[in-house]
């Protein structure tokens, strides 16, 4: 494998220090990391989104990698109170419980991915009382719901969810972001898990000794980052949310334009002090989160926003560039211009 090519396979872990702001970071030999849980021995599970978790040591540098039979392509990772690592699989519709005493697992397949195609489970979620939630592309979106002691999955919102890519639980509503591919207005989805119809499927556990092996030592590097500081602009309620009830149980309401981007790469939505708080660091845009605050349990009555522009943002980074290259193509086509004038006798007293 050449060098270029080997550094598609490779990832980071990050370590900052918010007080000297060192910044320490691990290069690891696979790529795409999905998540990760960090032990109180200061070691660390990483699950890979390319079907492997590994356990990186931050003091040795030493990886070793964990692989079952039927992994394939990891989208989250999340702790259990009972020392399990809960995991979902992506490109396999499962849910799996690692133990990281014994270096097993045990896993529940929603659907065959061969014969029933993928879900593309993501966001592992645990709710404290035998649940795992995760969202789901099938149908246009949904929320399912594995039960651990009877192997039963609840299937919420099928159909009305516009492929959610985050969401919390609170009480029996699930709040999920939806994902709008042309760009409009935001919109997030409140379900109500005791009102909403479901669909129920079952499922087996299926147990595997997962296979270790050691892996090259990570790469340490470290550097001194600076910090940036800046004011963030303290909007007052700017619009109308609206709302709409696509079906019983399901509440969805429609933000301003541009008070969120849920085409965003990088978006998430949190309960913080009674308000739905969500965030979005769009590539085209300047960062922003927004709060709503909530009218009762599901209804919010307002929409405040504060928001970062940077200096240079993405659209005057563009706008450099395009004058770059204007500039560029035309002092590199003078020369030519006065070569061909010359030859054709243009110019000439």
């Amino acid at each position: 494998m050449d060098r270029a090519a080997s550094k598609l396979q490779q990832s980071v872990f990050g370590r900052l220090d918010t007080i000297t702001n060192e910044m320490t970071e691990w290069i690891l030999p696979l790529s795409k990391p999905a998540g990760f849980v960090r032990e109180p021995d200061g070691t660390v599970w990483i699950a890979m989104s390319q079907g492997s978790l590994i356990h990186l040591d931050l003091e040795s540098n030493r990886i070793v990698s964990y692989r079952g039979p039927n992994s394939f392509a990891y989208s989250g990772i999340v702790p259990g109170a009972d020392g399990k690592l809960y995991l979902s699989d992506f490109g396999s519709n499962r849910i799996v419980r690692f133990d990281p005493d014994t270096g097993t697992e045990i896993a529940w397949q929603e659907f065959d991915p061969i014969t029933s195609g993928r879900t593309e489970i993501t966001q592992p979620t645990l709710d404290g009382a035998g649940h795992v939630f995760v969202v789901e592309s099938i149908g246009g979106g949904a929320v399912a719901r594995l039960d651990l002691s009877t192997g039963e999955w609840d299937r919420f919102g099928n159909g009305f969810l516009l492929d959610p890519t985050h969401f919390f639980l609170q009480g029996n509503f699930v709040y999920a972001v939806e994902t709008d591919l042309s760009g409009g207005d935001g919109r997030f989805v409140v379900v109500d898990m005791n009102t909403v119809a479901f669909a129920k499927v079952s499922s087996s556990p299926v147990f595997h000794l997962l296979v270790s092996v050691d892996l090259p030592s990570a790469v340490v590097r470290t550097f001194t980052l600076t910090p940036l500081t800046f004011q963030s602009s303290d909007k007052s309620p700017d619009g109308t949310i609206a709302a709409s009830t696509p079906a019983p149980g399901i509440s969805r309401f429609t933000l301003p334009s541009g008070s969120l981007l849920p085409t965003s790469s990088s978006f998430s939505i949190a309960p913080i002090n009674g308000k739905v708080v969500s965030g979005c660091a769009a590539p085209w845009s300047s960062s922003r989160f927004s709060l709503r605050e909530p009218n009762g349990p599901r209804r919010p009555a307002g929409l405040q926003r504060f928001q970062r522009a940077p200096a240079h943002g993405f659209r005057a980074l563009r706008r450099e560039r395009r004058r770059r290259a204007t500039s560029s193509r035309s002092s590199s086509a003078a020369p030519c211009r006065r070569r061909r004038q010359n030859r054709s006798g243009w110019g000439r007293a």
